[in-house]
């Protein structure tokens, strides 16, 4: 006895024409894990999700009392930059940035993605942009108003 596809006692209950056996199929589910690991191939995310675990972790990275006195302002691949809370401590992390930035390539090689961290390369390094601490802004809403007296006038 041969097997005929078009006979629907030949196949299981519910398959398609020409599918004698179940099997994965296009409808199957999928773990959440895969579709994740493949959207983020797919859209470039690597080195941005290891840069921002680093962040997530900065405390546990630098120490408390660095942690304390220096925030992360903005990361991209590669390149984070930091605000510390004064300038003496601006010019301090600039004196521990070699430490700093070894703390931080250590921690992108133990977390998710292994040596190669995720599309950030450690073997380049992460450099680290330094600002000192944030003068106040004297512009209203974001926008200047012209002609008019500001607050560093002497009003007489």
């Amino acid at each position: 006895m041969g097997q005929n596809p078009d006979d629907p006692a030949d196949r299981g209950p519910g398959l398609a024409r020409g599918r004698d056996r179940p099997g994965p199929t296009p409808f199957d589910p999928r773990t959440g894990q895969r579709e994740l690991r493949r959207m983020v191939a797919d859209n470039g995310w690597a080195g941005k999700l290891a840069v921002a675990g680093v962040v997530a972790r900065w405390q546990a990275i630098v120490g408390d009392q660095i942690a304390e006195h220096c925030t992360i302002e903005s990361f991209e691949a590669g390149r984070i930059t930091l605000r510390a809370s004064s300038s003496s401590w601006a010019q301090q992390l600039r004196l521990l940035q070699p430490t700093i930035e070894a703390r931080i390539i250590e921690a992108l090689r133990s977390g998710p993605g292994g040596r190669q961290a995720g599309g950030v390369s450690t073997g380049d390094g992460v450099e680290l942009r330094i600002l000192g601490p944030a003068g106040p802004s004297w512009k209203r809403r974001g926008v200047g108003l012209r002609g008019t007296r500001g607050p560093r006038d002497t009003y007489g």
